[in-house]
């Protein structure tokens, strides 16, 4: 019996993700599930739904994206369909945004009590759009990047988080997610830094400018102020 509570949750958050509400609307639930009720713990479900607004951020064709997710032998596997344009930029170059994706869905259900993987992502035969190359805007949606950077880095150190942007070129800009907290010896952090650097160029190139994301904690800000060097 699938669990519906959580279907309509994680169906009402990639609606929300989506530029065409009436796509959306048109094309029904893109969440499928195989999953017995009583998931273990309230962090999958959370891992799940972050891991399908990171998906939705990179995918030109988001109306397009379904999500299955189903428990195998005590795993719970996650199939992501979508354009064939997407899986390309979801696959990335060397593979890297698909490792990337699945290194932050083992960090966000670590302590979920079950094993958790993306185990495949298909091609839904769609007609692929016209490529389109890279375009910074000037009027870009920052306040949505910043939020989905705020709201996965909170659920990995289980701590507020304040994101800051400041300008790196006319194509790009730095985005730091500043951990209010001490992370000093945290062995997730270099992993952590890394994942989002990767994922946020493609997130920030598909918003409209060209994203380097990085993560630390406030001692950090604080040592290079009293340094006087950028962080």
């Amino acid at each position: 019996m699938a669990d519906w509570k959580r279907l309509t949750q994680w169906e009402h958050e990639l609606n929300s993700q989506c530029d065409d509400a009436h796509h959306a609307m048109m094309n029904g639930p893109r969440i499928a599930q195989s999953l017995m009720p009583n998931m273990q713990d309230d962090r999958l479900d959370k891992a799940l739904g972050l891991l399908s607004r990171v998906v939705l951020a990179i995918a030109k064709r988001p109306d397009e994206v379904r999500i299955n997710v189903e428990r195998t032998e005590g795993t719970f596997e996650v199939t992501i369909t979508a354009n064939p344009g997407d899986t390309r930029r979801l696959v990335g170059k060397g593979a890297e945004n698909l490792k990337q994706m699945s290194a932050l869905l083992r960090l966000l259900a670590r302590d979920s009590g079950v094993a958790v993987r993306i185990c495949d992502l298909i091609s839904n035969g769609n007609p692929e759009p016209p490529f389109e190359g890279y375009k910074p805007q000037t009027c870009w949606d920052s306040v949505k990047i910043e939020g989905l950077l705020r709201d996965i880095t909170e659920a990995v150190f289980q701590l507020p988080v304040v994101v800051m942007t400041e300008p790196h070129t006319e194509y790009s800009v730095k985005m730091y997610a500043v951990v209010q907290g001490d992370l000093a010896g945290n062995r997730v952090l270099s992993a952590y830094d890394k994942l989002v650097n990767i994922l946020f160029i493609p997130i920030g190139t598909n918003a409209g400018m060209k994203v380097y994301a990085h993560c630390h904690d406030w001692k950090k800000d604080r040592r290079s102020s009293a340094t006087g060097h950028a962080c």
